[in-house]
């Protein structure tokens, strides 16, 4: 009879660790940081993954034309500021407009040598060898606006956006 008292504490004591042991590791599970947000397809490597692309739009105030394809995109902060880059294809017709939402000049330059393309346009297949026009506006501490198209065919057109906030 002594017996089965010493050992009923434990096997109780070993219950009581299991269980402990079980529900650790579903709390790890459930807190696990690999299990972070779903990353949108169209990120490029590198871009805040807790930063969707509708939220970066909404942050510089610009939205993509319905007809928007083939979008890609980058967003990152640093003490410095936040910074999106986007690349997609749409009809041509639609640039004023994001000219307007940008409040840069409202005419694209023609013979334009994007600064802040490379590398971010190289990975999305921009098309090279046709002509770019495009508009820069920068002020020093506050933003550095940049638009960049190059005609396709057909009306359509590659469409480059980068805005960092400082």
């Amino acid at each position: 009879m002594n017996r089965n008292r010493t050992v009923r504490p434990r096997t109780a004591s070993l219950l009581l660790l299991v269980a402990i042991a079980l529900l650790a590791g579903g709390l790890i599970l459930y807190w696990a940081p690999w299990q972070g947000p779903e990353k949108d397809p169209r990120a490029e490597r590198g871009s805040d993954p807790n930063t969707s692309l509708k939220q970066a739009l909404e942050r510089t105030g610009v939205t993509l034309p319905p007809d928007a394809a083939d979008i890609h995109y980058f967003w990152a902060g640093n003490p410095m500021g936040e910074g999106l880059d986007i690349t997609y294809h749409a009809t041509c017709a639609g640039i004023p407009e994001l000219l307007r939402q940008t409040g840069l000049p409202a005419e694209l330059r023609p013979g334009y040598t994007p600064e802040h393309m490379s590398p971010f346009t190289a990975t999305h297949r921009w098309p090279h060898g046709v002509p770019t026009r495009g508009v820069t506006e920068a002020r020093f501490g506050d933003y550095i606006k940049e638009v960049a198209a190059a005609e396709l065919g057909d009306g359509n057109c590659a469409i480059f956006l980068h805005w960092f906030l400082g």
